[in-house]
Protein backbone atom coordinates (compact mmCIF):
# COMPACT_ATOMS: atom_id res chain seq x y z
CA UNK A 1 0.00 0.00 0.00
CA UNK A 2 1.38 3.58 -0.80
CA UNK A 3 1.40 5.60 2.28
CA UNK A 4 2.36 8.53 0.68
CA UNK A 5 -0.62 8.76 -1.31
CA UNK A 6 -2.55 9.20 2.25
CA UNK A 7 -2.53 13.44 2.46
CA UNK A 8 -4.65 13.15 5.23
CA UNK A 9 -3.65 10.07 7.80
CA UNK A 10 -6.57 9.29 9.86
CA UNK A 11 -7.07 10.35 13.42
CA UNK A 12 -7.51 7.62 16.24
CA UNK A 13 -9.03 8.32 19.32
CA UNK A 14 -6.95 9.39 22.15
CA UNK A 15 -6.63 7.48 25.25
CA UNK A 16 -8.33 4.59 23.38
CA UNK A 17 -11.59 6.21 24.01
CA UNK A 18 -14.30 4.32 21.45
CA UNK A 19 -15.33 6.90 18.28
CA UNK A 20 -18.63 8.07 19.97
CA UNK A 21 -16.70 9.88 22.64
CA UNK A 22 -14.09 11.21 20.60
CA UNK A 23 -14.42 15.15 21.06
CA UNK A 24 -13.07 15.69 16.92
CA UNK A 25 -17.15 15.01 16.18
CA UNK A 26 -16.45 11.19 14.59
CA UNK A 27 -19.35 9.88 16.99
CA UNK A 28 -21.77 12.61 15.26
CA UNK A 29 -21.09 11.53 12.13
CA UNK A 30 -22.00 7.42 12.88
CA UNK A 31 -25.46 8.84 13.87
CA UNK A 32 -25.81 10.51 11.01
CA UNK A 33 -25.25 7.38 9.05
CA UNK A 34 -27.93 5.62 11.28
CA UNK A 35 -30.29 8.35 10.41
CA UNK A 36 -29.51 7.86 6.65
CA UNK A 37 -30.13 3.95 6.81
CA UNK A 38 -33.61 4.54 8.60
CA UNK A 39 -34.09 6.82 5.79
CA UNK A 40 -33.14 3.99 2.94
CA UNK A 41 -35.80 1.77 4.73
CA UNK A 42 -38.34 3.54 5.16
CA UNK A 43 -37.55 4.19 1.43
CA UNK A 44 -38.41 0.91 0.47
CA UNK A 45 -40.87 0.32 2.68
CA UNK A 46 -42.65 3.52 0.86
CA UNK A 47 -41.44 1.50 -2.68
CA UNK A 48 -43.12 -2.14 -1.12
CA UNK A 49 -46.11 -0.62 -0.05
CA UNK A 50 -46.29 0.56 -3.63
CA UNK A 51 -45.73 -2.76 -4.89
CA UNK A 52 -48.43 -4.31 -2.61
CA UNK A 53 -50.80 -2.12 -4.36
CA UNK A 54 -50.53 -3.14 -7.55
CA UNK A 55 -51.14 -6.75 -6.83
CA UNK A 56 -54.49 -7.14 -5.44
CA UNK A 57 -53.27 -10.48 -4.05
CA UNK A 58 -50.60 -9.00 -2.51
CA UNK A 59 -52.41 -5.82 -1.11
CA UNK A 60 -55.12 -8.40 0.87
CA UNK A 61 -52.46 -10.44 2.32
CA UNK A 62 -50.30 -7.45 3.78
CA UNK A 63 -53.39 -5.54 5.14
CA UNK A 64 -54.95 -8.45 6.69
CA UNK A 65 -51.85 -9.17 8.44
CA UNK A 66 -52.58 -6.08 10.30
CA UNK A 67 -55.77 -7.77 11.51
CA UNK A 68 -56.02 -9.55 14.87
CA UNK A 69 -57.55 -13.24 14.48
CA UNK A 70 -60.54 -14.03 15.42
CA UNK A 71 -59.71 -16.78 18.62
CA UNK A 72 -62.36 -19.78 18.88
CA UNK A 73 -64.32 -18.04 21.87
CA UNK A 74 -64.25 -15.18 19.70
CA UNK A 75 -66.20 -16.90 16.64
CA UNK A 76 -68.41 -18.76 19.26
CA UNK A 77 -69.55 -15.36 20.26
CA UNK A 78 -69.91 -13.64 17.22
CA UNK A 79 -71.70 -16.51 15.32
CA UNK A 80 -74.28 -16.65 18.93
CA UNK A 81 -74.76 -12.87 18.07
CA UNK A 82 -75.55 -13.65 14.56
CA UNK A 83 -78.27 -16.00 15.14
CA UNK A 84 -80.02 -14.24 18.26
CA UNK A 85 -80.31 -10.89 15.51
CA UNK A 86 -81.63 -13.55 13.00
CA UNK A 87 -83.97 -14.89 15.60
CA UNK A 88 -85.68 -11.62 16.53
CA UNK A 89 -85.91 -10.46 12.87
CA UNK A 90 -87.91 -13.40 12.30
CA UNK A 91 -90.09 -13.07 15.91
CA UNK A 92 -90.38 -9.47 14.69
CA UNK A 93 -91.90 -10.49 10.93
CA UNK A 94 -94.60 -12.99 12.66
CA UNK A 95 -95.92 -10.53 14.67
CA UNK A 96 -95.39 -7.06 12.08
CA UNK A 97 -98.44 -9.46 9.66
CA UNK A 98 -101.10 -7.88 12.07
CA UNK A 99 -99.21 -4.29 10.42
CA UNK A 100 -97.61 -3.09 13.24
CA UNK A 101 -94.12 -3.35 14.64
CA UNK A 102 -94.53 -5.56 17.50
CA UNK A 103 -93.11 -3.80 20.59
CA UNK A 104 -90.51 -5.52 23.06
CA UNK A 105 -92.69 -6.93 25.53
CA UNK A 106 -94.89 -8.76 22.69
CA UNK A 107 -91.58 -10.29 21.35
CA UNK A 108 -90.91 -11.30 24.91
CA UNK A 109 -94.28 -12.82 25.23
CA UNK A 110 -93.45 -14.59 22.11
CA UNK A 111 -90.28 -16.21 22.81
CA UNK A 112 -91.85 -17.43 26.07
CA UNK A 113 -94.87 -18.65 24.23
CA UNK A 114 -92.32 -20.82 21.83
CA UNK A 115 -90.36 -22.62 24.92
CA UNK A 116 -94.15 -22.99 26.34
CA UNK A 117 -94.88 -24.55 22.85
CA UNK A 118 -91.33 -26.27 22.76
CA UNK A 119 -92.29 -28.71 25.64
CA UNK A 120 -92.25 -32.09 23.98
CA UNK A 121 -88.94 -30.92 23.08
CA UNK A 122 -87.65 -29.98 26.39
CA UNK A 123 -88.88 -33.03 27.83
CA UNK A 124 -86.74 -35.12 25.05
CA UNK A 125 -84.03 -32.80 25.48
CA UNK A 126 -84.03 -33.45 29.63
CA UNK A 127 -83.38 -37.20 29.43
CA UNK A 128 -81.04 -37.05 26.84
CA UNK A 129 -79.04 -34.09 28.66
CA UNK A 130 -79.40 -35.61 32.01
CA UNK A 131 -80.76 -32.91 32.95
CA UNK A 132 -83.86 -33.10 36.30
CA UNK A 133 -87.18 -33.87 34.99
CA UNK A 134 -89.51 -31.51 35.10
CA UNK A 135 -92.53 -29.46 33.54
CA UNK A 136 -91.70 -25.94 35.24
CA UNK A 137 -91.11 -23.12 32.90
CA UNK A 138 -88.95 -21.39 34.91
CA UNK A 139 -86.39 -23.96 36.18
CA UNK A 140 -86.77 -25.72 32.25
CA UNK A 141 -85.17 -22.21 30.40
CA UNK A 142 -82.79 -22.13 34.07
CA UNK A 143 -81.31 -25.77 32.46
CA UNK A 144 -81.29 -24.92 29.12
CA UNK A 145 -79.29 -21.01 29.77
CA UNK A 146 -76.67 -23.49 32.09
CA UNK A 147 -75.98 -26.05 29.55
CA UNK A 148 -73.35 -25.42 26.93
CA UNK A 149 -74.07 -29.32 24.88
CA UNK A 150 -77.01 -26.76 23.19
CA UNK A 151 -74.81 -23.10 23.10
CA UNK A 152 -72.29 -23.61 20.74
CA UNK A 153 -72.01 -26.97 18.21
CA UNK A 154 -75.00 -29.38 18.82
CA UNK A 155 -73.79 -32.97 18.92
CA UNK A 156 -75.31 -34.49 16.03
CA UNK A 157 -76.05 -37.73 17.62
CA UNK A 158 -78.52 -36.09 20.09
CA UNK A 159 -80.23 -34.22 16.87
CA UNK A 160 -80.59 -37.56 15.87
CA UNK A 161 -82.12 -39.58 18.54
CA UNK A 162 -84.32 -36.90 19.35
CA UNK A 163 -85.81 -36.48 15.99
CA UNK A 164 -86.54 -40.44 15.52
CA UNK A 165 -88.49 -40.18 18.58
CA UNK A 166 -90.13 -37.40 17.87
CA UNK A 167 -90.49 -38.64 13.80
CA UNK A 168 -89.15 -35.67 12.43
CA UNK A 169 -87.07 -34.87 9.70
CA UNK A 170 -83.53 -33.89 11.14
CA UNK A 171 -82.73 -30.50 9.80
CA UNK A 172 -85.89 -29.82 11.69
CA UNK A 173 -85.31 -30.50 15.03
CA UNK A 174 -81.86 -29.26 14.72
CA UNK A 175 -83.47 -25.79 13.73
CA UNK A 176 -85.92 -26.32 16.57
CA UNK A 177 -83.03 -26.84 19.22
CA UNK A 178 -80.90 -23.67 17.77
CA UNK A 179 -84.38 -21.57 18.59
CA UNK A 180 -85.00 -23.44 22.00
CA UNK A 181 -81.60 -22.08 23.20
CA UNK A 182 -81.70 -18.68 21.41
CA UNK A 183 -85.02 -17.99 23.02
CA UNK A 184 -83.84 -19.06 26.40
CA UNK A 185 -81.03 -17.45 26.63
CA UNK A 186 -82.38 -14.26 25.30
CA UNK A 187 -85.65 -13.94 27.99
CA UNK A 188 -84.40 -11.54 30.31
CA UNK A 189 -83.55 -12.92 34.07
CA UNK A 190 -86.15 -9.54 35.66
CA UNK A 191 -88.69 -11.89 33.30
CA UNK A 192 -88.06 -15.12 34.90
CA UNK A 193 -88.42 -13.65 38.15
CA UNK A 194 -91.81 -12.74 37.78
CA UNK A 195 -93.02 -16.03 36.95
CA UNK A 196 -94.03 -18.30 39.78
CA UNK A 197 -91.74 -21.45 40.12
CA UNK A 198 -94.88 -23.22 39.93
CA UNK A 199 -95.70 -22.03 36.60
CA UNK A 200 -95.79 -25.01 34.08
CA UNK A 201 -94.26 -24.89 30.04
CA UNK A 202 -98.40 -25.89 29.22
CA UNK A 203 -99.46 -22.87 30.94
CA UNK A 204 -97.21 -20.25 29.69
CA UNK A 205 -97.82 -21.70 26.01
CA UNK A 206 -102.02 -20.91 26.65
CA UNK A 207 -101.08 -17.84 28.15
CA UNK A 208 -99.53 -16.23 24.92
CA UNK A 209 -100.82 -15.40 21.66
CA UNK A 210 -99.91 -17.93 18.97
CA UNK A 211 -98.01 -16.46 15.69
CA UNK A 212 -100.69 -17.38 13.64
CA UNK A 213 -103.60 -15.60 15.71
CA UNK A 214 -101.53 -12.44 14.90
CA UNK A 215 -101.23 -13.50 10.68
CA UNK A 216 -105.10 -13.61 11.66
CA UNK A 217 -105.46 -10.07 12.17
CA UNK A 218 -103.00 -9.03 9.81
CA UNK A 219 -104.97 -10.81 7.09
CA UNK A 220 -107.62 -9.26 7.90
CA UNK A 221 -106.44 -5.80 8.23
CA UNK A 222 -104.15 -5.66 5.42
CA UNK A 223 -104.69 -2.93 2.95
CA UNK A 224 -106.44 -0.93 5.31
CA UNK A 225 -104.82 2.52 6.42
CA UNK A 226 -106.70 4.03 9.59
CA UNK A 227 -107.98 2.55 13.00
CA UNK A 228 -111.29 2.71 12.29
CA UNK A 229 -110.89 0.77 9.21
CA UNK A 230 -109.06 -2.00 11.07
CA UNK A 231 -111.37 -2.20 14.34
CA UNK A 232 -114.30 -2.31 11.88
CA UNK A 233 -112.96 -5.04 10.22
CA UNK A 234 -112.23 -6.94 12.99
CA UNK A 235 -115.47 -6.67 14.91
CA UNK A 236 -117.43 -7.96 11.45
CA UNK A 237 -115.35 -10.77 11.23
CA UNK A 238 -116.09 -11.38 14.99
CA UNK A 239 -119.89 -11.25 14.51
CA UNK A 240 -119.81 -13.18 11.28
CA UNK A 241 -117.70 -15.73 11.30
CA UNK A 242 -117.22 -16.88 14.87
CA UNK A 243 -120.51 -18.49 15.33
CA UNK A 244 -123.08 -18.79 18.84
CA UNK A 245 -122.68 -21.33 20.82
CA UNK A 246 -126.00 -22.39 21.48
CA UNK A 247 -125.39 -24.72 23.85
CA UNK A 248 -123.90 -22.13 26.29
CA UNK A 249 -126.34 -19.47 25.37
CA UNK A 250 -129.22 -21.79 26.49
CA UNK A 251 -127.61 -23.66 29.49
CA UNK A 252 -125.38 -21.01 30.55
CA UNK A 253 -121.74 -21.63 31.66
CA UNK A 254 -119.96 -24.10 33.69
CA UNK A 255 -116.77 -23.65 32.44
CA UNK A 256 -114.24 -21.55 32.18
CA UNK A 257 -113.84 -19.16 29.61
CA UNK A 258 -111.61 -19.65 26.87
CA UNK A 259 -108.46 -18.24 25.43
CA UNK A 260 -108.76 -16.19 22.55
CA UNK A 261 -106.38 -18.91 20.20
CA UNK A 262 -108.73 -21.41 21.05
CA UNK A 263 -112.07 -19.32 19.96
CA UNK A 264 -110.40 -18.56 16.92
CA UNK A 265 -109.15 -22.18 15.88
CA UNK A 266 -112.51 -23.95 17.25
CA UNK A 267 -114.89 -21.32 15.68
CA UNK A 268 -117.36 -20.56 17.62
CA UNK A 269 -118.28 -19.43 21.25
CA UNK A 270 -120.32 -18.24 24.00
CA UNK A 271 -120.84 -14.28 25.18
CA UNK A 272 -117.70 -13.67 26.73
CA UNK A 273 -115.87 -16.21 24.59
CA UNK A 274 -117.17 -13.74 21.13
CA UNK A 275 -116.42 -10.58 23.67
CA UNK A 276 -112.51 -11.68 24.52
CA UNK A 277 -111.56 -12.75 21.24
CA UNK A 278 -112.95 -8.83 19.98
CA UNK A 279 -110.96 -7.56 22.72
CA UNK A 280 -107.70 -9.56 21.63
CA UNK A 281 -107.76 -8.98 18.21
CA UNK A 282 -108.88 -5.71 18.71
CA UNK A 283 -105.08 -5.05 20.53
CA UNK A 284 -103.80 -6.94 17.96
CA UNK A 285 -104.99 -4.32 15.58
CA UNK A 286 -103.44 -1.59 17.21
CA UNK A 287 -105.72 -0.43 19.18
CA UNK A 288 -103.54 1.41 21.97
CA UNK A 289 -104.34 -0.20 25.56
CA UNK A 290 -106.38 2.65 26.99
CA UNK A 291 -108.38 2.55 24.16
CA UNK A 292 -110.14 -0.63 24.41
CA UNK A 293 -111.46 -2.87 27.28
CA UNK A 294 -113.92 -5.67 29.04
CA UNK A 295 -116.95 -3.97 30.82
CA UNK A 296 -119.46 -5.65 33.08
CA UNK A 297 -121.81 -3.31 34.29
CA UNK A 298 -125.86 -3.24 35.99
CA UNK A 299 -127.90 -1.36 33.28
CA UNK A 300 -131.11 0.04 34.64
CA UNK A 301 -131.01 -2.61 37.54
CA UNK A 302 -129.60 -6.01 35.74
CA UNK A 303 -126.16 -6.68 36.55
CA UNK A 304 -125.87 -9.26 34.09
CA UNK A 305 -124.74 -6.68 30.96
CA UNK A 306 -121.49 -7.27 29.26
CA UNK A 307 -119.70 -5.56 26.20
CA UNK A 308 -116.21 -4.28 24.69
CA UNK A 309 -115.77 -0.22 25.01
CA UNK A 310 -113.16 0.69 21.67
CA UNK A 311 -112.28 4.38 20.96
CA UNK A 312 -111.57 4.75 17.48
CA UNK A 313 -109.62 8.54 17.86
CA UNK A 314 -112.83 10.54 17.88
CA UNK A 315 -115.09 8.30 19.68
CA UNK A 316 -115.88 5.65 22.04
CA UNK A 317 -118.25 2.81 21.04
CA UNK A 318 -119.76 -0.32 23.10
CA UNK A 319 -119.43 -3.30 20.36
CA UNK A 320 -121.77 -6.03 20.77
CA UNK A 321 -120.36 -8.81 18.32
CA UNK A 322 -123.61 -10.16 17.44
CA UNK A 323 -125.91 -10.47 14.50
CA UNK A 324 -128.03 -7.44 14.15
CA UNK A 325 -125.75 -5.08 15.37
CA UNK A 326 -122.96 -2.83 13.95
CA UNK A 327 -119.63 -1.22 14.99
CA UNK A 328 -121.79 2.24 14.66
CA UNK A 329 -124.97 1.19 16.91
CA UNK A 330 -124.39 2.48 19.99
CA UNK A 331 -122.28 5.44 20.94
CA UNK A 332 -120.62 5.25 24.49
CA UNK A 333 -121.95 8.42 25.54
CA UNK A 334 -125.76 8.54 24.00
CA UNK A 335 -125.70 4.59 25.98
CA UNK A 336 -124.84 6.01 29.47
CA UNK A 337 -126.83 9.11 28.68
CA UNK A 338 -129.62 7.14 28.01
CA UNK A 339 -129.62 4.26 30.91
CA UNK A 340 -128.68 3.83 34.79
CA UNK A 341 -125.30 2.44 34.12
CA UNK A 342 -123.24 1.07 37.25
CA UNK A 343 -120.04 -0.77 36.16
CA UNK A 344 -118.88 -3.32 38.16
CA UNK A 345 -115.61 -4.75 36.88
CA UNK A 346 -113.43 -3.99 33.89
CA UNK A 347 -110.19 -5.20 32.82
CA UNK A 348 -107.34 -4.50 29.72
CA UNK A 349 -104.15 -5.04 29.15
CA UNK A 350 -102.95 -3.04 32.37
CA UNK A 351 -105.23 -4.92 34.88
CA UNK A 352 -108.27 -5.68 36.46
CA UNK A 353 -110.77 -3.30 38.51
CA UNK A 354 -113.74 -3.07 40.38
CA UNK A 355 -115.77 0.06 39.58
CA UNK A 356 -115.27 3.07 37.40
Amino acid sequence: MDIEGFANPPQFPANGKDDEEDASGEGVTIKSQSAAELELEAQLEAIEDQEVGDDPVRLYLHEIGKVHLLTADNEKTLARKIEEGKRIDELKQQLQKAGRPPSATEIVLAMAGEIGRANNLISLLQEELGLNTTDRFVASVSDIKNRSNIDGVIDQQLVQNIAQRLDRPFPEVEQAIINLSIDCALLPDEVLEEISGNTTLKSINDRTIDPAFVEKVGELTAGLTTLREKQEAIYEFVRDQIKDDNYVFSTGREDMWEYPDDILKRGFGGYEDKFMLLLTMLRAAGTPQDDVRFIAADVDGNDSWIWVEAYDGSTWWILDPFEGYEFTSTPKDAFYQAHTVIVLWWFNDEGYFRGE
